[in-house]
């Protein structure tokens, strides 16, 4: 009989100590589930953070696309539709009186950097090139080669590239009665020389009042900026300008550079043909600025 009730006693003891560790399993159990659901509720709240600290430094914000060419007077374009996976190269031919005394002493051998034209025909690239009339004076036959050129669109940069409003990167400032000339008297020599008159009018430097966006639609012009600084002037730096254009290039954008080589624009050919490469590898179709506004 004792023994019976000693081996009950046992059974009972195995039976607690099999509970008291089931329990103790189950409750790690249900603490390690617990934690587990708790992190993932704690990193499903903080997408957020987790991506601003992953993510890339922003690049420039685009320039938002404004309305149409048949524009009032207060308005400039600065990039085609966005719609379109077009984009306008175009290139500035300045000329001012000092770049033209530095050409006759010889201090500067030319501002007329052939090798630029050379890659565009050598990629069958487009673009519009923005010429001053003091420019086409003295590379008459340059401009009537670009004229003939099928890859290449004529357009206005002014006479001898003044600063039409304030001051403007050190440009000698234009004075009002004389600035309607600037305009008019390069739309003539171009004609004269090339045969062909431009619709498109860029201010040098961009730098313009309301009151010169009025001259320009009155001459029956269009006024076209820029989205996409290349940054080209006065550097060697060609990273820079390719990092430049392609990071900010988008649908529709209008990328300046400049023509002019020489100590003004020294890098822009060196950096051309990799940009157009990489660019067309993308996608963009490069056309005139009249095939991206449809005129």
């Amino acid at each position: 009989m004792k023994k019976k009730r000693s081996s009950n006693k046992k059974k009972k003891l195995h039976t607690a100590q099999r509970i008291k560790v089931a329990l103790i399993f189950f409750g790690a159990a249900f603490l390690v589930f617990g934690v587990a659901l708790a992190t993932s509720y704690a990193v499903s709240q903080k997408p957020q953070v987790l991506s601003q600290v992953s993510a890339p430094p922003p690049t420039a914000s685009p320039t938002p696309s404004l309305i149409p060419v048949q524009s009032s007077a207060d308005t400039i374009l600065t990039n085609g539709p966005r719609e379109k996976k077009q984009v306008a190269l175009t290139f500035d031919a300045d000329m001012t009186e000092d770049m033209q005394a530095a050409l006759k002493s010889g201090k500067v051998k030319s501002w007329y950097n052939e090798g630029i034209v050379k890659t565009l025909n050598e990629t069958h690239t487009k673009a519009t090139v923005f010429l001053t009339g003091m420019w086409v004076e003295v590379y008459p036959d340059a401009t009537k080669e670009l004229a003939a050129n099928p890859l290449i669109e004529l357009a206005n940069h002014s006479y001898n590239h003044p600063g039409f409003d304030g001051k403007c990167y050190g440009l000698r400032p234009a004075k009002n009665e004389e600035k309607e000339m600037q305009i008019q008297k390069t739309q003539n020599i171009i004609e004269n020389v090339a045969g062909v008159r431009p619709r498109y009018f860029r201010f040098p430097g961009g730098c313009y009042g309301k009151d010169d966006l009025a001259l320009v639609h009155k001459l029956d012009m269009v006024p076209v900026q820029w989205d996409v600084v290349g940054g080209d002037a006065f550097t060697h730096y060609s990273q820079h300008i390719s990092d430049n254009i392609l990071s900010q290039t988008q649908n529709g954008s209008i990328i300046v550079l400049h023509i002019n080589g020489g100590p003004n624009a020294p890098g822009t050919n060196e950096v051309l043909s990799f940009v157009i490469t990489v660019l067309k590898r993308r996608g963009y179709e490069f056309v005139t600025l009249s095939e991206m506004l449809g005129q």
